[in-house]
């Protein structure tokens, strides 16, 4: 998370910007695998 928070606002298309772009979706689906929300009834 820190650092997500270092890279935040890095310009699209830089190796930085990439670099959180893929620890972004390392989150979102690390989130998505431990706390489905598909379960929850509405």
């Amino acid at each position: 998370m820190l650092k997500i928070s270092q890279l935040w606002g890095a310009p699209i298309g830089t190796s930085e910007g990439d670099s959180l772009d893929a620890l972004v979706d390392m989150v979102v689906d690390y989130e998505e695998r431990c706390f489905p929300t598909n379960d929850i009834e509405k």
